[in-house]
């Protein structure tokens, strides 16, 4: 009996050894649990911060490309206004050479005119 009795106190001590064991497996498995949850917290704010930044970064850029519609639009604008100054600068410089030339032969005739009667004051005299 008492051989029997030693047995059932080896059994016994292992059992406890290998409960002690599984709290002690069950103890890091709630903490590497409690780790992953708040890895997983971590993970979900960055997630949201990213998400927001998204967001923002999106409207930006929406409003980046309106700013280069609105300058696109000012420079067609402006292309056109050069164009017109261009026109009219060339139809002054037309109708200024046409004036100049009228002037010139006003003036041959004038002179034309003078010294004919220049020359018919002299046959006179």
């Amino acid at each position: 009996a008492g051989m029997h009795s030693q047995q059932l106190q080896r059994e016994l001590d292992d059992v406890d050894c290998q409960l002690a064991a599984l709290k002690h497996a069950h103890a890091d498995l709630d903490q590497r649990a409690a780790a992953l949850t708040h890895r997983a917290a971590d993970a979900e704010a960055r997630c949201t911060d990213l998400t927001c930044d998204h967001e923002q970064l999106k409207a930006r850029l929406a409003a980046a490309q309106n700013d280069v519609e609105d300058l696109r639009r000012l420079l067609a604008s402006l292309q056109d206004q050069l164009a017109e100054a261009a026109g009219r600068g060339r139809a002054e410089a037309r109708a200024r050479e046409a004036a100049e030339k009228e002037c010139a032969v006003e003036g041959k005739r004038q002179g034309e005119m003078e010294a004919r009667a220049k020359a018919e004051r002299k046959a006179e005299s």
